[in-house]
């Protein structure tokens, strides 16, 4: 029990660094237009090629579960470091962009292995691990971008941002990968077909897969345009930019507080409790009422949508446990593609109707969360 516990918890501290360099394009990407002479949509582009890396997280799932949760995991966030090094070192905006890239695809990787990895360590509560480790994610995201904004700003050097994790990514992905060789599932040769076995069980799972396309939409959707909508809609920037953070601190709470109950309630429940929740939270804060109560409406549906994503990975690795990380790995992949869609879209509909209008796309994007559950419930039933 200790050494599980140690490797949850080893899992989380490496998740926590995860994120802090899957964030760190943030706080930088000013400096790199600068030094590049970037124009806004390039350097939108550039950006983005993180995002577009993560869509290989399948395949890094996959490989998870014919070679081992550690071995990939710890090589994953071993190329995350090592593109780190080179973005360093990038004297052209092109192996830049080939870096970030790379940093994609290894997050991707990692984000499939460690799930599957909890999941197959707390089979009986899936779903309270999982989330708890996904509060890693708010932590690395919380304290990551901060750092890197005072490093950069008392350096004057961007380059720094993607060199001050290494000296713990490097040790933590090797400590990984040996205390997981005592965990790992081990895989009979009768499986060696899984991927056709998952292709075939795809379109079964697709309901379900699908989920992530629209829980990810509305996550990264509310991130990317909340401030800009706030303008809009004669708000400040400084209160646009306050209820992101609150979103994203609230949805850290979230996790800590679900986390207990998901396994209690069960899966399919637990997300519409929390998807109808914050549908209902997403609806009041679109309405036209005071800021600071849109304020407090956007921030708690944060709390209400935090354990949706975490939960959906823990359902679709129980039922599919031989081929958790392909399926942890193609939910990402749906994420990823759900948070292309939603930043494109939402800047048609505040284009065509206006932002006001537009902040309706959130809980519409909601509800179709709660059809596709029904949905699911109902496909895989059979």
């Amino acid at each position: 029990m200790a050494s599980r516990r140690s490797l949850w918890i080893l899992n989380f501290s490496c998740y926590c660094i995860y994120a802090a360099i899957a964030t760190a394009i943030g706080p930088v990407l000013p400096n790199i237009s600068n030094e590049f002479n970037l124009t806004p949509d390039i350097a939108g582009a550039v950006a983005a090629l993180y995002s577009l890396g993560g869509i290989m997280a399948f395949l890094g799932g996959w490989v998870s579960d014919r070679f081992g949760r550690g071995l990939v995991a710890s090589g994953s966030l071993i190329i995350m470091g090592a593109s780190s090094l080179l973005i360093n070192v990038s004297p052209s905006v092109y192996l830049l962009s080939i870096a970030l890239l790379i940093v994609g695809i290894g997050g991707g990787f990692f984000e499939a292995a460690s799930n599957a990895m909890v999941s197959d360590l707390y089979v009986e509560k899936r779903g309270m691990a999982i989330n708890l480790l996904h509060v890693a994610w708010n932590v690395g995201s919380g304290f990551g971008p901060p750092l890197i904004s005072l490093i950069v700003l008392f350096t004057g050097n961007w380059r720094l941002a993607y060199l001050v994790f290494l000296p713990l990514l490097f040790p933590l992905a090797i400590l990984l990968y040996i205390l997981a060789k005592n965990f790992e599932i081990r895989l009979r040769d009768e499986s060696r077909d899984r991927l056709m076995n998952i292709l075939r069980g795809f379109f079964t799972m697709l309901p379900l897969t699908s989920i992530a396309v629209f829980i990810i939409a509305v996550e990264l959707g509310i991130s990317s345009w909340l401030p800009s909508i706030f303008l809009s809609v004669g708000a400040s920037l400084i209160e646009g930019g306050l209820t992101v953070g609150l979103f994203w601190g609230l949805m850290g709470v979230g996790r800590l507080v679900w986390a207990p109950f998901i396994d209690k309630l069960g899966y399919e429940r637990s997300l519409l409790l929390s998807s109808l929740a914050g549908v209902i939270s997403m609806s009041i804060a679109a309405s036209p009422i005071y800021t600071y109560l849109k304020i407090l409406f956007w921030a708690i549906s944060g709390f209400f949508l935090a354990p949706l994503y975490p939960t959906l990975i823990a359902w679709i690795t129980a039922l599919n446990p031989r081929s958790g990380g392909a399926y942890t790995g193609i939910l990402f992949t749906f994420g990823t593609v759900g948070s292309f869609i939603s930043t494109w879209l939402t800047g048609v509909i505040i284009k065509i109707v206006g932002a006001e209008t537009a902040q309706y796309f959130f809980p519409i994007l909601g509800i179709i969360i709660i059809l596709n559950i029904f949905i699911a419930r109902v496909k895989l039933s059979r």
